[in-house]
């Protein structure tokens, strides 16, 4: 079984993956050379070692590129979130140019902050909608 160097050379391959790698280093232990149990257990550490870093790896490497697919999907997402905003934004203040003049007058911001529904959705950032003047004066510049 351990004549040629091909048959080395199998050996190795057949310790390596198939699991079986006491069996055929026993054998060379006990009919060739004690010693031989050192290198065996180098080999066997070292292999080891070696895939343990590579599947690791690999894991790494998928969490990562993960990682940065939620980024680009939290960057997509973000953006077409501003993109809806911006287009409310816009049927708002469609909605409150009752005059269609392309301006939005102080009595036409108070009769669009006096809806329920306008007030809750500023309030939803954090604006106070009862300060018309306030709200006006900001928009204004």
């Amino acid at each position: 079984k351990y004549g040629s160097g091909n048959k080395a050379l199998y050996t190795f391959f057949e310790m390596t993956f198939s699991g079986g790698w006491p069996n055929n280093a026993s054998r060379v232990v006990k009919e060739v050379n004690p010693f031989y149990a050192i290198f065996f257990a180098v080999y066997v550490v070292f292999v080891v070692f070696g895939m343990l870093r590579i599947i690791a790896a690999l894991f790494v490497s998928e969490t990562l590129q993960q990682s940065n697919r939620d980024a680009e999907i939290m960057v997509w997402h973000n953006t077409s979130k501003s993109k809806k905003l911006k287009r409310d934004i816009e049927e708002l203040f469609e909605m409150a140019d009752t005059s269609h003049d392309g301006l939005i007058t102080f009595q036409e911001l108070d009769d669009l902050l006096s809806h329920p529904k306008v007030r809750a959705w500023l309030s939803e950032f954090g604006i106070n909608p009862t300060d018309t003047q306030m709200i006006f004066d900001l928009l204004d510049d």
